[in-house]
């Protein structure tokens, strides 16, 4: 009876132990793919701690189990719950590492596009850095030029108030010397009236004694100031029926011009007022003026005029000797 009561209790035992073996090599195989998930998840940043933990426990059940015959129904019990557990936890673990799988993917395709734009970026700076270069070289230059710029300003500023400073004295001697010219102008009309009397008295003269009277009046010596481009007129007549000889003598520590023109050409002239003298019959330029010519019948003047290259006024001295001989 006891035998049989053994059997049974062997076979109850075996059958358990069987049971046991089957529970503890699912346990062992479900374990493994915990302890990959768990690997797999760890890398990806799951929680592994308490993962871990649970197998620390389970651990623990184990070997107690190994050693404690008469608890194994009760772990076999508690066993299969967690197992349960266990595998509900592995599949919301591949759920959640599924979710992360996508989102690192994404993460990844993110990441491609973003250096993509930071290469093509990268590139428009290296581009942008050397016209910077280009542009700081072409600021240096310009920044030069506009250091001279200003410095020839100043000097042209410089110039310009001088050349306002001579303007305003020119503009003061043009107006004094077109003040001495309408009054020049009023003398020469006067001497002009004068010169047409006196050449309606001399159409019926014949006598010697005018004629060397005449010749004596047109002979002058005289010391003048001359503005610039100002002058001196002397008028020369000719009787009909003589010829004239006539001695120049001019000097002045300035450049002067002389002319010999008749008097139609210069009542004829529309420059007078611009100081031109008309188309002469002779003409000499210098310091020193000496000259002889021989002069037809006619009416004459001789112009001696201050140059208009001088800035100042000067003094003229003047020679001009006539000599009248019948013709």
């Amino acid at each position: 009876m006891f035998a049989i009561l053994w059997f049974m209790a062997y076979m109850n035992y075996t059958s358990l132990e069987i049971r046991y073996m089957n529970l503890h090599s699912q346990y062992t195989n479900l374990q493994s793919q915990y302890n990959t998930l768990k690997g797999e998840y760890a890398t990806l940043g799951s929680n592994y701690t308490t993962l871990r933990s649970n197998y620390n426990s389970l651990q623990s059940r184990y070997q107690t189990l190994q050693s404690q015959y008469s608890s194994l129904q009760s772990q076999y019990t508690n066993l299969e719950p967690n197992y349960t557990t266990l595998k509900n936890q592995y599949s919301t673990l591949q759920s959640r590492y599924s979710s992360l799988q996508s989102m690192y993917d994404e993460l990844e395709s993110r990441y491609s596009s973003l250096q993509a734009n930071y290469t093509k970026l990268n590139s428009q700076y290296s581009n942008l850095q050397g016209q910077y270069s280009t542009l700081q070289t072409q600021y240096t230059s310009l920044q030069s030029q506009y250091q001279q710029l200003r410095i020839n300003y100043t000097s042209l500023q410089n110039q310009y108030n001088s050349l306002q400073a001579q303007y305003a004295s020119l503009q003061s001697q043009y107006l004094n010397l077109q003040s001495q010219y309408s009054s020049l102008q009023g003398q020469y009309n006067t001497l002009y009236s004068e010169y047409l009397s006196l050449q309606s008295e001399l159409r019926n003269v014949t006598s010697t004694t005018v004629i060397g009277a005449l010749a004596s009046s047109e002979s002058y010596s005289m010391s003048i100031y001359t503005v610039p481009v100002g002058y001196v007129l002397l008028p020369i007549i000719v009787p009909s029926g003589y010829t004239a000889t006539v001695s120049i003598q001019v000097s002045s520590n300035d450049i002067l011009d002389v002319y010999v023109y008749k008097v139609s050409d210069y009542d004829n002239n529309e420059a007078v007022m611009s100081f031109s003298p008309p188309p002469s019959l002779y003409e000499w330029s210098g310091n020193v003026i000496t000259q002889t010519i021989m002069l037809q019948p006619g009416q004459y003047f001789i112009e001696v005029q201050n140059d208009i290259t001088n800035s100042a006024g000067a003094t003229v001295k003047i020679q001009v000797t006539t000599t009248l001989m019948p013709g």
